[in-house]
């Protein structure tokens, strides 16, 4: 039965439960089956919601091997795409390879760094941008944890001109960090909109999915986003998926990750 049709009590519950899990008012879900597929999803919602297009994201991230999400992958995985896809920008990265922002004030280093985000926003043209999109710790690219000060500094740059912020939290997600999602490492930044696989089922089964704020959830409640797949809030995917997270909650995983 495909999910556009009608809802499953296994989705239904499991809904529920997410919106238990995730902080604030992200309460609404798009499920789906890997972590590309939820990348690829957000992406689109973020352009559809704003109207605009270009997606900035940081050098050493990871974020799917679909033909957008690779493009915006920071890594050379993505040189097969940059010359064929369009409205990807890569943004300095906090962690650059041959200098320091500040190689004896981290916080320093930070503002810097924050600083040339904001002059490339304002260069790029602050109302040609949907999204930012970030690992709030880098998986792929070595295990890297930004300042709080900049990733404060990002949120409150897209608050300021409008821009979705987008947390991959494909390898992150679910407890890995010792708190639920790897954002909550940073007390007070809450993302627009994030996607999550691997860690909601254990792996045991494909899964994924796109959580949304009210704002957004709301706009694509009554304005379809026209994004969908096959398998698509699989109720068997949900049921595995549910199981895990009351595994995850009754062991206490995250203190234990701690």
């Amino acid at each position: 039965m495909y999910s556009d049709t009608a809802s499953t009590d296994a989705r239904a519950k499991l809904c529920s439960l997410l919106a238990e899990v995730f902080p604030g008012d992200l309460n609404g879900f798009y499920l789906a089956s890997g972590g590309a597929e939820a990348n690829e999803a957000a992406i689109r919602m973020a352009r559809k919601y704003t109207g605009r297009q270009k997606i900035m994201t940081r050098y050493r991230s990871y974020h799917g091997a679909t033909e957008t999400t690779i493009a915006a992958t920071g890594d050379p995985r993505s040189w097969v795409s940059d010359s064929h896809t369009s409205g990807i920008v890569k943004i300095a990265d906090p962690f650059p390879f041959n200098f320091a922002w500040d190689d004896k004030d981290e916080e320093a280093g930070a503002l810097r760094c924050l600083g040339a985000l904001h002059d490339q926003i304002i260069q790029e043209g602050a109302h040609n941008i949907a999204a930012i999109m970030l690992e709030f710790i880098t998986g792929a690219n070595g295990w890297l944890k930004p300042h709080r000060v900049w990733t404060e500094g990002v949120r409150a740059l897209c608050d300021k001109y409008g821009i979705v912020l987008i947390a991959d939290e494909v390898m992150t997600g679910f407890g890995r960090t010792g708190t639920f999602f790897g954002f909550q490492q940073y007390e007070g930044v809450l993302p627009d909109i994030v996607t999550f696989a691997k860690g909601v089922s254990g792996a045991y089964i494909p899964m994924s999915g796109v959580a949304l704020r009210q704002p957004l959830y709301e706009h694509f409640y009554n304005n379809p986003s026209g994004i969908g797949n096959t398998y698509s809030a699989h109720p068997v995917a949900c049921a595995v998926a549910y199981a895990t997270i009351k595994y995850t909650l009754d062991k206490d995983i995250c203190g234990h990750v701690r």
